[in-house]
């Protein structure tokens, strides 16, 4: 998973396989910058589970 901080929130390439991963991924994104926004939006780049599986961890 790729995450862009933009003045907005954030913006994600490819969540990861499931959703509790996509969930730790974004708690240690928010550890390690200091920073929690809400996704903004999600792109994906194909169509493999470990590429949009996790998208539902997120709120919409």
């Amino acid at each position: 998973m790729v995450v862009f901080n933009t003045d907005e929130g954030f913006v994600l390439i490819d969540t990861l396989l499931t959703k509790e991963l996509s969930e730790e991924a974004k708690k240690d994104f928010n550890r390690i910058t200091g920073l929690d926004k809400e996704v903004i939006a999600v792109f994906y780049t194909h169509w493999h589970a470990d590429h949009w599986g996790g998208s539902q961890s997120l709120d919409y």
